[in-house]
Parts: C-alpha cells; sequence; structure tokens
C-alpha cells in the first residue's frame, strides 16, 4: 500500500524537552536514529518524537528503548496506511494488531518471542500517557493468582524499625534500614530494592519535603516514580548516611548476585529474631497504608505498578474498615470488570 505522508507534527525534540537528562545523554537521544532505511526514518521521526513529546523521559536508556519500539510501530503503520499521528498509531487496537502481526511471523520461541513481548509491554505501558482518551485496559487479568502476603500491622512496622536502629554492624544496619523504607515506603519488592541505586533517590521539584524513588524494572529501566511515605523516608534518609566500603551505588549494599538480599535478610535474622523482614510483606503494607489514606485507585495503581485486577483485589479485602470496603467495590468495579460468569463485587468474601 503507498505510505501515508501525513505527520502529526514538523517539531522535533529538543534539549529542552529532556529535562531529566544530562547534556550528553540529551544529545545522544536527539541525535538517534534507529537500524532501519533512512527514507524510513524521515518519515516516521516526527511522530515517533511527538510522542515522546508527550511522555516524562527519565532517562537515556529508556528513551532509546522507546524511539526504537515506537518507530517500528510508526513505519508498520505507513506501510498500512495508517495516519501518522500520535493518536492513531497510538491506538490501543492499532498497538494490538501490530503486536499480532510480528508474532504470526516469529517462532514459537525464543529471543524473538521475548523481544516482541517486550515491545508490547512498553507500548502498553506509555499508551495511557499518550492517548489518556482512549480505551486502554488499565490491568490484564492473570491465568494464575499470584500470593499476596498480609501486611504487617503498623505498630509492628515501626517496631522493626526500632530493631534496625539496634543492628551493630554499619552495612546489616543500612540493608535493613533501605529495606524499610523502600518497602513500607515506597511499595518497591525485593527485586526493585536490590536495583535501587543511590542516584535514584532525589528530593521532589518543588517540594524539598518530599522525597522520591526511581523504580527500575528488570531491563534497568526506569518504570516509574514514587514518593517515599512519612515516616518511612526518614529510613532511606538514614540509610544513605551510613557508609559502606562495597557497593555504595547502591542504596543496599548487596552486590550482583540474584538471591543475596534474602541471604542478607536471613543473617539479619539470626542476630536479631525479632527482625524478620519479608519484601513481600513490607510491599503489602504499604499498598494498604495507601489505599487507607484515600488515595484514588488509578493512582494508586500507577504506583504499584499493578498489572494484575487480582493482585489488586486481594489487597483491598484485607481493608479493616466499611469505609475501605467501600473503597475496594470501587475499585473492583472501575478497574477490574467482570468476566461472564464470575463473582460480583458483593460475592467478594
Amino acid at each position: 500500500m503507498p505510505r501515508s505522508s501525513r505527520t502529526s507534527t514538523d517539531r522535533l525534540m529538543s534539549r529542552a524537552d529532556l529535562p531529566n537528562l544530562t547534556d550528553d545523554e540529551a544529545a545522544a537521544v536527539l541525535a538517534y536514529t534507529p537500524r532501519m532505511a533512512t527514507e524510513d526514518w524521515e518519515k516516521v521521526q516526527p511522530v515517533t518524537h511527538a510522542v515522546l513529546l508527550r511522555l516524562d523521559v527519565p532517562n537515556k536508556a529508556w528513551a532509546i528503548r522507546t524511539l526504537r519500539c515506537v518507530a517500528g510501530l510508526a513505519v508498520w503503520c505507513a506501510d498500512d496506511d495508517v495516519p501518522l499521528t500520535p493518536e492513531r498509531i497510538m491506538d490501543p487496537e492499532v498497538v494490538e494488531t501490530w503486536v499480532r502481526t510480528l508474532r504470526e511471523g516469529a517462532p514459537e520461541s525464543g529471543k524473538g518471542v521475548d523481544e516482541i513481548d517486550a515491545k508490547a509491554s512498553r507500548l502498553r505501558a506509555i499508551g495511557p500517557q499518550v492517548t489518556p482518551t482512549l480505551n486502554w485496559p488499565v490491568l490484564r487479568e492473570e491465568g494464575r493468582k499470584r500470593q499476596v502476603h498480609e501486611p504487617h500491622p503498623r505498630d509492628h512496622a515501626e517496631s522493626l524499625v526500632k530493631a534496625a536502629h539496634r543492628l551493630t554492624k554499619p552495612r546489616q544496619r543500612r540493608i535493613a534500614l533501605g529495606v524499610l523504607g523502600l518497602g513500607v515506603g515506597a511499595g518497591c519488592d525485593g527485586g526493585q530494592q536490590h536495583r535501587v541505586r543511590t542516584t535514584d533517590i532525589e528530593i521532589a521539584p518543588d517540594q524539598p519535603d518530599v522525597l522520591l524513588v526511581h523504580v527500575r524494572g528488570t531491563d534497568d529501566d526506569v518504570i516509574r516514580v514514587v514518593p517515599i511515605a512519612k515516616p518511612w523516608d526518614d529510613c532511606v534518609r538514614e540509610a544513605l548516611e551510613i557508609r559502606v566500603k562495597e557497593f555504595d551505588e547502591f542504596v543496599l549494599p548487596l552486590g550482583r548476585g540474584r538471591n543475596l538480599l534474602n541471604e542478607n535478610l536471613r543473617t539479619i535474622a539470626k542476630k536479631s529474631p525479632f527482625l524478620t523482614l519479608s519484601p513481600s510483606r513490607l510491599r503489602t503494607t504499604w499498598m494498604v497504608e495507601r489505599l487507607q489514606s484515600g488515595m484514588h485507585v488509578h493512582d494508586f495503581l500507577r504506583l504499584a505498578g499493578l498489572t494484575s485486577a487480582e493482585t489488586l483485589m486481594q489487597v483491598a479485602r484485607m481493608l479493616p474498615t466499611r469505609d475501605d470496603a467501600l473503597v475496594r467495590e470501587h475499585a473492583v468495579r472501575d478497574v477490574a470488570p467482570q468476566s461472564e460468569g464470575s463473582a460480583s463485587p458483593s460475592d467478594s468474601p
């Protein structure tokens, strides 16, 4: 089919559009060219940049991966005569059709399939920010249930902080305080805590009393920015003040092994039997406290990084008061529509 010559805007990104990046990082993003024919890139560069102009770009790696992904989608749209505007190429139906087309031409398994899944996840993540008025699914139902661990009672969580302060070894004290601050304060799971660098902690612009954490995914991209709830932000501040010799660039000075966090927490529990820390329970504690505080459901989902309606409903069932039960019903009704034959919110225990 003939390619569309229509573009959304002639303005490309500039340095001013990338305030979170250094000058060198911004220059690399602005100069980036995907691996494709020059004429293809010239045609889709305006709409690709227009998509990123609607996003808060956290770092260079995220920007380049997103540019590469959106550019591939845009070239396919041009081939299929889809108008090259953010509203048209970032339509959920267009995105899902492109993903299905890629999968039809890919083997059943292997690196190619993983790359397609990564592209699909990236587009679904940024879609609601680029075209918020379109019908992007907020959650997807998962085939298997994830276990959601019981939260800590508030007084018990505060007692854990006191026990962490009593640890005599600086490295263990820093790990314990960091796990508490990132878990109960920001809802980070164990893997996310392991990846938080000291540079990922910053003071919120124009809010000097608010501490933010840039949460990284498995590919080390920043996937969300979460304000650390008080008083747990003090745990993070105290942790960063404790100097250690090795791996000090990370909030949790653990090393590179995948299971080192759990190993360190088991060692800490042996030293202080009361101080048994579970990142999963700490994350659930954060979820419950955020819903109890009256946070809007959609803000909660975004900050929690939830992709499962089942997880939301399991957490909502842990809310103790009648008002919180109403929040649960609104969450289930508005965010997780029931499939045919499933129980209604009022049937939930």
